[in-house]
């Protein structure tokens, strides 16, 4: 498979080396073909060791490493916009991982979504829009009962990303991956959205339903429009309970609005869903 992971970023430059170095990691495992474009979302591009490369452009790419590049923008763009400027620079991926710079895949991420592909495409329930597990976001993909491990780890990335680590490393998720892979629960369910933190789409479906609306949703409720979008078109959203990935929350926009502007697009959002949408609070 040929994937290229989208993050958009707005500071916290050493949390984003470490999620690049996990996307990485585990693309590496399951001999994923992978590039990572991160998305500078009105900050100052950095490279994957903390080291700032230069001012930041109107529109412009540095590569960073023939694996990793960056487009800069001088304004903050919001999520959605940021996201579509990245599908706008990367054409002929097999498909898009659409994520938070807070959020850090496990090591079998990309051998279980890889997995997930074949079932779909042998089932017939393709192309393949996908969401993992998580220890905090809002909905089902949220695992509960893993509060002491999460404390754990979460205590470590924080401590590890605070601005003052000299070598980026990797987190261990094996055990809190091992505990909801061992739980009995379904091996997946198709549902009517799936959380933006971290979500893979098939290209195929990218095609079929267009970009995020950037306009409607410039930073909150952008992944539920376009999974509605496309379950209008007859495809299907899916969580895989063999996945996980650990997600710090709240990280990605903090400073791209402050409070009340954040408040203000949050409800906006919300109510924009419900006047475009029946039965949005029934997911499944």
């Amino acid at each position: 498979m040929k994937i290229c992971a989208i993050i958009p970023v707005n500071g916290h430059e050493y949390m984003t080396t470490h999620c690049i170095l996990h996307v990485l990691d585990a693309a590496f495992e399951a001999d994923i073909d992978i590039h990572v474009q991160v998305v500078s979302n009105g900050d100052n591009p950095y490279d994957v060791t903390g080291k700032r490369l230069n001012e930041p452009l109107n529109v412009g790419i540095n590569t960073i490493y023939n694996l990793v590049s960056a487009i800069h923008s001088k304004a903050a763009l919001g999520y959605a916009e940021a996201v579509n400027t990245g599908l706008e620079f990367n054409k002929g991926y097999d498909g898009y991982l659409i994520m938070n710079n807070d959020a850090f895949v496990s090591k079998e991420y990309f051998k279980r979504l890889k997995l997930a592909d074949i079932e779909a495409k042998v089932e017939g329930w393709g192309p393949l829009i996908y969401g993992p597990m998580t220890n905090q976001c809002a909905g089902i993909q949220e695992w509960h009962g893993l509060d002491q491990d999460v404390k754990a780890v979460r205590q470590l990335m924080e401590n590890k990303c605070d601005g003052h680590l000299s070598a980026p490393s990797l987190f261990d998720l094996k055990p809190l991956t091992e505990k909801v892979v061992k739980n009995k629960r379904p091996v997946r369910r198709h549902v009517r959205w799936i959380n933006g933190f971290c979500m893979y789409i098939d290209s195929k479906a990218f095609e079929m339903v267009g970009y995020f609306n950037q306009y409607r949703f410039p930073m909150s409720g952008e992944e539920i429009d376009w999974c509605l979008r496309a379950e209008g078109m007859g495809l299907l959203c899916t969580i895989d309970f063999r996945n996980f990935v650990f997600h710090l929350k709240g990280v990605t926009c903090a400073t791209e609005f402050d409070e009340e502007e954040k408040k203000r697009l949050w409800r906006r959002s919300a109510d924009k869903l419900r006047e475009i949408y029946d039965n949005i609070n029934q997911q499944f």
